[in-house]
């Protein structure tokens, strides 16, 4: 009791009210003691004594909280059952006392969670709260915790409420009137949910359809700082779960819905449609047949004549719902049933309106027939033979293309809708209904003619029509036992020859594309006829060599190799398919490498459209990618390798271009990097035999030998590009892959030597990556301690006092190094960045340095998290924390002549930072952004402007204190110019474009006229792409 005696009053006291932390505290210190049973409750009682019956308000409802803060801190299994029982009774008989309603409920909330709260307490509460309290004068937080209770009894005493049948249901909608508060509507709605399924609620039907349907249509917008994230759409579905709960709601709710489709909202029309749609799910086909007709007579007109898609979209959706409910229970169709009576009425009027198919409404009633079609089988076999022969004769008698088309579009849906109950080839889950079941199975022979007719026998100009008919053949070939498979074959057989076909008229390219759709879906369910048909067929296509393809000499002039390469890419995912296209296109490109008379362009693009589909499955994270290897990998270092070491000094061979050799090493590095760490490193070894060692290796299928003694080393010159290819497998290397490197500090320098005295600029970058992808996946911090103190020092040393083309070198492989670092936030990125920084003042290689900051922070495809590089996530933060104050701050007291490199290296780090990194530092950036549009450098120049746009739409404040330098400057860059690139002009005038929406009309005015005036001038541009950008941009401001 002592402890009692000295928090009880401190708790009633003005200082407790006011300090809650210190309330809380008190309450946690009694809980404690009473589950520790050094108080007991009865205790707390008295200690609160006659203040819980008190006359002063204010202090009888500060101890009732108290007490009812202890009870909803103690755990449910806490209180015995007396107990229970008497606390109950205590609050019950309190509930009169309405100043102190929110501490009583708060009590009682706690209560009906006890484990030995029962029935008769649930019931002695509830009729306390529907005699005791005036809900509807009672706050919103108030009524909030009426509801909570009745929720809580709802979900924990369903039984004892249930058993007070009638006198619930009147207290519930006494409750319920007036309620207006979203949070309360949201348990209110749910609650009556319950009662409208669960009570016998015959004698009430009236009252709870008036306290429910009073709210529809949910009009309800929240604010925008709304707590609680209730939406509209929220309440609109809870509303809608209690209305069509019952189906005794029935005969009033249905002709009210009717009668609310007439608003002019759409948001009350759809929201009414979905009501009518729940209810067809929920009352029966009983109740629903007395209302079909009377619901089909007002909702046809929401998808004929509907002005919202959305609208009549849910109109389907209701249509054919009740189509499904009046099926429940239909397996033969008779002539006085429900369904039929609905669907005669449905049939008949969408064949009047189907009478002139070129007409508005009979795409609508199309549709209407689908969505009936789709929802059961009887009425899928009522609709198509009433609707489909007169279809198809209308089509046979019609010489209009546009009829014809609309009316092969309402045959595809009636398809459709076949697909839905009797599935699709590619359906994991059996089919609703038995696909021998479909009625258009009947009318097979006669959509194959139409369909391929339309598609093979009609203009090359007729666009629209053709992409119907191959819509139609697509639905065909994927419906379950539908077409058989020489059906699909010859389906294949009409899409290969559009698709091959040389056509001049205007949208072949359109229909081709569309045909190479439909042949990569049929590849995910007949792969085998695209193996059997399209792969010879697309074969066919390609030349030996591309001296004389499409000449006039040849027979027939065929399409372009790029073209055919590039479906065969597109259709070769499967991994059935891309191992036949494999060998095809390695046989092909053993053909072209012997003819000696191609161009270096066919190999390139044999080459890149297995790269194509290597990379699509990498995407995707296809299983297969590590079987390629060896296929590929051998081969290509096979193909590359013995012909290099056998040319001599003649004339470089086709697979050693560098052309070929970038596409090789791509093919490489991606099949590469998707093997595991055990098969790396045994490959890995193999790799170093080759250009490290020169030894024999198993990578090379023949004249390995040959390639053992001719094949220069590493370390010696002579390798040339092919270094390339040992660069795309050492950089794809998992980080646990141990080099078959005994000294990595002089493997590395090896390195280094040789970008030092390679004269090619793309064996210099190869190994540059190599360097790079070295440094950055080790975590040796002795041996990267060294390459600071050794190849860095060295780098640094020759840059400052080496000759110019020494120079150079160095800071490549110094940027390199750097990269490396920076990447993987390690500490010597941060002092390289410093060494760069401090280079921008030298004259001679300043300019270099300030372009090698886009090296730096520059994103790059070798150095990369899919090669397993260490690329932390907030690399380039950390890097534009460091180095951009630093560069700022030296910009500012830069000498004139020094300041271009400094803006150069900022905007190189612009260019490469995410936005949202800027946006903070805006304001002493833009001064730099500006004079950036003075480069010489499009890209950077480019870049700068692309900033500026962002800045202006997400900062516009801070820009408009420089509109008087930045319009001119824009306006100068929308120009021709050598360094006003395309890209350049572009970006500049969509920049120009933001202006008027983002700043206000007075800040604007000065330049209007002289802006308009101008972009006359880029209304001249020799690029059309340039001229819609300046028409678009002219308008904005004379529009201002």
């Amino acid at each position: 009791m002592d402890t009692l005696e000295r928090l009880v009053p401190v708790y009633l006291s003005n200082t407790a009210q006011k300090n809650v932390d210190e309330a809380d505290a008190i309450v946690k210190e009694i809980t404690q003691n009473v589950q520790s049973n050094k108080i007991k409750l009865l205790e707390i009682v008295k200690a609160l004594g006659e203040h819980l019956t008190g006359e002063d308000a204010a202090l009888r409802s500060r101890s009732i909280l108290l007490l009812s803060s202890v009870l909803a801190a103690l755990p449910n299994n806490f209180l015995s059952l007396q107990h229970v029982e008497v606390m109950t009774q205590f609050y019950s008989a309190r509930l009169d006392d309405e100043p102190s309603t929110i501490e009583l409920l708060t009590g009682l909330n706690a209560l009906q969670q006890m484990r030995h709260f029962g029935d008769d307490e649930a019931e002695q509460v509830i009729e306390a709260l529907f005699l005791e309290v005036k809900v509807q004068t009672q706050p919103q937080g108030t009524r909030f915790l009426i509801w909570a209770l009745i929720d809580g009894l709802m979900t924990n005493q369903r039984k004892a409420l249930k058993k007070m049948g009638d006198r619930f249901v009147k207290g519930l909608i006494k409750v319920m009137q007036g309620e207006k508060d979203p949070r309360n509507l949201m348990i209110a709605f749910s609650v009556m949910k319950v009662v409208l399924v669960e009570w016998e609620i015959e004698k009430h039907v009236e009252e709870l359809f008036d306290v429910t349907y009073c709210y529809f249509p949910i009009m309800f917008k929240p604010p925008p700082d709304d707590p609680y994230s209730i939406t509209a759409d929220d309440l609109k579905q809870r509303l809608r779960e209690c209305l069509s709960a019952t189906p005794l709601f029935a005969t009033e709710l249905i002709p009210a819905l009717l009668d609310k489709l007439s608003s002019t909202s759409p948001s009350v029309k759809k929201d009414t449609l979905f009501t009518l749609l729940a209810c067809s799910n929920n009352f029966g086909p009983r109740v629903i047949a007395s209302h079909s007709m009377t619901i089909w007579d007002a909702v046809k007109y929401e998808v004929t004549h509907a002005d919202d898609e959305h609208v009549a979209e849910v109109a389907l959706e209701l249509i054919a719902g009740l189509t499904k409910c009046l099926s429940q229970g239909v397996t033969e169709l008779t002539r006085l049933s429900s369904l039929a009576r609905y669907l005669k009425n449905v049939t008949a009027y969408c064949a009047e309106e189907l009478k002139d198919p070129g007409l508005k409404r009979a795409r609508p009633a199309g549709r209407i027939l689908a969505a009936c079609a789709g929802a059961s089988h009887p009425a899928n076999q009522a609709v198509v033979e009433a609707a489909v022969p007169d279809l198809l004769v209308m089509y046979a008698e019609s010489g209009e293309i546009s009829k014809q088309a609309a009316i092969l579009a309402v045959l595809i849906g009636m398809m459709d809708s076949a697909g839905v109950l009797y599935g699709y080839r590619t359906d994991a889950e059996p089919a609703p209904e038995d696909a021998s079941k479909n009625p258009q199975l009947a009318f097979k022979e006669r959509y194959f003619h139409y369909f391929g007719k339309a598609l093979m026998g009609t203009a090359p100009g007729e666009v629209g029509l053709r992409k119907v008919a191959m819509k139609g053949l697509s639905r065909m070939a994927r419906l379950r036992d539908f077409l058989d498979d020489g059906e699909v074959g010859l389906v294949v057989q009409y899409l290969d020859g559009i698709v091959i076909e040389i056509e001049d008229a205007e949208g072949s390219a359109d229909v081709a594309k569309e045909a190479l759709s439909v042949l990569e879906e049929i590849t995910t369910f007949k792969p085998e006829l695209i193996l059997d048909i399209t792969f010879p067929a697309f074969m066919a296509q390609l030349p030996d060599t591309d001296n004389h393809a499409g000449s006039a000499s040849a027979s027939k002039p065929k399409k372009h190799y790029k073209v055919i390469l590039a479906a065969l890419a597109q259709l070769s995912s499967p991994r059935v398919l891309f191992e036949v296209l494999l060998t095809r296109l390695l046989n092909k490109l053993e053909v072209i490498i012997r003819s000696g008379t191609s161009s270096v362009v066919y190999p390139q693009i044999v080459l890149s459209t297995i790269l194509l589909v290597l990379r699509k499955k990498s995407t995707e994270g296809a299983a297969d990618l590590p079987a390629y290897f060896d296929r590929l990998v051998p081969t290509l270092l096979t193909k590359t390798l013995v012909p290099f070491v056998q040319s001599g000094s003649e004339q470089l061979p086709m697979m050693c271009r560098p052309e070929v050799l970038k596409v090789s090493s791509q093919i490489i590095n991606t099949v590469f990097r998707s093997l595991d760490a055990q098969k790396q490193e045994r490959i890995a070894k193999e790799l170093f035999a080759i250009f490290v060692d020169g030894q024999p290796s198993q990578l090379i299928i023949s004249d390995n030998q040959v390639v053992a003694e001719k094949f220069p080393k590493l370390h010696e010159p002579g390798q040339a590009n092919t270094i390339i290819l040992f660069t795309a497998a050492v950089s794809s290397l998992r980080k646990e892959v141990k080099l078959p490197v005994d000294d990595f500090e002089e493997f590395l320098s090896v390195l280094v030597q040789q970008v030092e005295t390679t004269s090619s600029e793309l064996t210099k970058i190869s190994l540059l990556k190599t360097i790079a992808s070295i440094v950055n996946k080790s975590s040796n911090e002795v041996f990267l301690g060294n390459v600071m103190t050794g190849e860095v020092g060295k780098a640094l040393q020759t840059i400052k006092t080496g000759q110019s083309a020494s120079r150079r070198r160095a800071l490549d492989t110094l940027l390199w190094i750097g990269k490396a670092f920076v990447a993987k936030t390690h500490k010597s990125g941060t002092k390289i960045t410093s060494d760069l920084i401090d280079l921008l003042v030298d004259p001679l290689i300043g300019s270099a340095v300030a372009n090698g900051f886009g090296v730096l922070i520059g994103d790059d495809e070798t150095l990369s998290k899919e090669n397993h590089a260490t690329i932390r996530l907030l690399q380039k933060q950390r890097f534009f924390s460091f180095a951009m104050p630093e560069l700022m701050s030296r910009f500012k007291s830069a000498r004139a002549g020094d300041k271009s490199s400094y803006l150069v290296a900022v905007t190189n780090i612009i260019r490469h930072v995410p936005k949202q990194v800027l946006l903070p530092d805006l304001p002493g950036l833009l001064p730099v952004l500006i004079q950036a549009l003075g480069l010489v450098d499009p890209e950077l120049k480019g870049s700068a402007i692309d900033t500026l746009y962002v800045t202006i739409i997400d900062a516009s404040q801070t820009v408009s204190e420089h509109l008087s330098t930045l319009v001119p400057l824009l306006m100068e860059s929308a120009m021709v110019s050598e360094v006003n690139t395309m890209r350049v002009r572009i970006a500049a005038l969509r920049c120009l474009s933001v202006f008027p929406s983002s700043f206000r009309r007075e800040m604007l005015q000065p330049f209007k006229i002289e802006v308009i005036r101008r972009l006359g001038r880029v209304l001249e541009d020799p690029k059309r792409v340039v001229r819609k950008e300046a028409v678009d941009c002219r308008h904005k401001w004379y529009s201002m």
